[in-house]
């Protein structure tokens, strides 16, 4: 990336995420190194099933029912973050209430996240246009930790 090229302006993409991909608009102003702004996500509610613990296809255990959720996510979110030659990597901070809910037969539990974080690290394309890369949940050192791919292009702004 030619380092005259400023990331300030307005970027449309998405991210995929267990199969599915979801469309976001991020609009950010870098000063220096830095990058700060602003990400809105297309879609915001989530419906899923817990997978089988053993992966066998069975209910588990005792003839239990699976687990269901939906998870309702704010629309708008804060980006902050760094730029260091071609590397980008932001934080994207949703901006209020993450909520989850999870029920089996009759019985319902409602999780409520403030402040719910995804950190995203990519790599942007040598004329400035494009930034590739992967978004995580949680720490990286966790097998388990929620990841995928991710893509925005320019929509309008600086070259």
């Amino acid at each position: 990336m030619d380092a005259s090229i400023d990331l300030s302006g307005e970027w449309q993409g998405h991210y995929e995420q267990e199969g599915g991909r979801h469309a976001i608009r991020m609009s950010v102003t870098q000063l220096g190194g830095r990058l700060h702004g602003a990400m809105s996500d297309e879609d915001t509610l989530f419906f899923g099933e817990t997978p089988d613990e053993d992966g066998d296809d069975e209910q588990d255990p005792a003839g239990a029912e699976p687990i269901q959720y939906a998870s309702s996510l704010p629309s708008t979110s804060r980006i902050d973050g760094s730029v260091e030659g071609a590397e980008v990597r932001f934080v994207k901070t949703y901006e209020g209430e993450h909520a989850v809910d999870f029920w089996n037969g009759e019985r319902q539990v409602r999780v409520v996240f403030e402040g719910h974080a995804v950190v995203y690290a990519g790599r942007v394309a040598a004329d400035g246009r494009r930034i590739e890369g992967r978004w995580h949940i949680g720490d990286e050192r966790d097998p388990d930790h929620d990841t995928g791919s991710f893509v925005l292009e320019r929509a309008i702004g600086p070259t």
